[in-house]
């Protein structure tokens, strides 16, 4: 973040008029604000910035693998041992404060999960919505046409082939709009950027898998919205279409 796309090892960094050289980098997927953070040993810090000797907290890195259960007993453990070694009263063990990654994680991840299936269900909303739409402005498209459907039919064209065709516009239509959609979409989360910064929104984008999701949801969707317009197209007969445009 603050070399932007240069790398940043070996960069000076200036803190207090001291300088300090970057000599690694990591990456946190779960939390990008811990990645904002800067690294300094614990006896560098204390000769540099004149601070007590004294450590106020620490940080243990479990296995990958532990589970929930397993973190909540390794937290309690901890907090029983320190209380015994430091001689505490239960009055003084609530001094102690131990928090954990994994429990935090999880609530997060419950949260976004709630978030998802809320985000979820109003685009299938939307969906469901332009679905409807679309269907109806097919049918009506459908019924202005009936002397073309009519004068196709007479001609040889099969119920399969007004059905292929009412398919194909309402197919089109939904995915070439829906691609607008997207590229909008994606145009105002480039625009936003860091911008967000102040809510815990860094640097929002789409994935291509989501944008593969979105374009076959449309095809499928298109699939829905033009069942009863070609249904309706091909259900009558040639001479039907014609007189019915007639009348």
């Amino acid at each position: 973040q603050l070399f932007k796309n240069k790398s940043s090892l070996g960069q000076k960094i200036v803190i207090n008029n001291l300088f300090f050289t970057v000599v690694g980098v990591f990456e946190n997927n779960l939390n990008e604000l811990e990645e904002q953070k800067i690294y300094v040993s614990q006896r560098k810090f204390t000769s540099l910035f004149n601070s007590k000797d004294n450590i106020e907290s620490f940080v243990l890195s479990g296995k990958k693998e532990i589970t929930l259960k397993e973190a909540i007993f390794l937290k309690e453990n901890i907090k029983n041992q320190i209380t015994k070694n430091l001689q505490l009263n239960e009055s003084s063990k609530s001094s102690i404060k131990i928090s954990s990654g994994i429990e935090e994680g999880k609530d997060a991840n419950n949260f976004l999960i709630i978030m998802n299936l809320v985000i979820i269900f109003i685009g299938l909303g939307t969906l469901l919505s332009g679905t409807i739409g679309v269907s109806n402005v097919m049918l009506y498209i459908v019924k202005d046409r009936f002397y073309e459907i009519g004068i196709r039919k007479a001609v040889g064209a099969k119920s399969k082939d007004i059905i292929l065709l009412i398919f194909g516009e309402t197919i089109f239509t939904m995915i070439f709009f829906g691609i607008i959609g997207i590229i909008f979409g994606t145009l105002i989360l480039s625009l936003i950027g860091n911008n967000l910064n102040e809510y815990y929104i860094l640097n929002p984008y789409v994935k291509y898998n989501q944008i593969l999701i979105a374009l076959l949801s449309m095809l499928f969707f298109g699939f829905i919205a033009g069942l009863i317009p070609a249904k309706y197209a091909a259900s009558s007969s040639s001479s039907e279409c014609i007189n019915k445009n007639q009348y």
